[in-house]
């Protein structure tokens, strides 16, 4: 997953200005496997793991948001997947209604 970008609803953004250029041709996500593989997993039983292995972003991540104004306090952010929830914590920080 490195390089990805956290699951935020921020304002539009083009993908170029992101990753650099357009990305082209990509096929869409695969959702017959999507839904076996989810209906497969127990979620809560790794719950645990998953938290200790997932420390979040660090302070530079939103300060950059804040920095690039792609996140201003008194917006509001979804935060989709939020796992741990600290994508939605730091959001929250900034000044953002998530």
């Amino acid at each position: 997953m490195g390089g990805c970008l956290p699951p935020i609803a921020l304002r539009a953004i083009p993908p170029e200005s992101i990753f650099g250029q357009k990305v082209r041709g990509m096929a869409g996500p695969d959702i017959n496997a999507t839904r076996e593989f989810g209906g497969s997993v127990d979620f809560g039983r790794v719950a645990g793991e998953y938290r200790s292995h997932r420390a979040g972003f660090p302070d530079r991540f939103f300060r950059v948001l804040s920095h690039r104004r792609w996140a201003i306090p008194g917006e509001r952010a979804l935060d989709l997947g939020t796992g741990t929830g600290t994508v939605a914590r730091g959001l929250a920080r900034l000044g953002l209604t998530v």
